[in-house]
């Protein structure tokens, strides 16, 4: 039997993407985010927070991916509870 299976709205989706993408070494590609998203996925993540994340030493921001540093992923609850405020 098959379990039942809720289907999520693309903002749902592209919040578990960042979720589990930050989780991931090779981190989050913003294209997968505009993948599920299309223009919205550019409102998800607020770019001062980002800019916030990586001055702190928590995230890399470069060539379209976002990847968390082992002192991100040591707090990355707390890290997309900024980032996805």
């Amino acid at each position: 039997m098959l379990a039942d299976r809720t289907i999520l709205t693309p903002d749902e989706q592209m919040t578990e993407a960042v979720m589990m993408g930050l989780r991931l070494a090779e981190g989050l590609p913003l294209s997968r985010l505009r993948a599920i998203g299309g223009a919205a996925a550019d409102g998800l993540i607020d770019a001062r927070r980002v800019e916030d994340l990586v001055e702190e030493g928590y995230l890399d921001a470069a060539d379209g991916l976002l990847r968390a540093t082992a002192a991100g992923r040591e707090r990355l609850d707390a890290m997309l509870g900024h980032l996805l405020a």
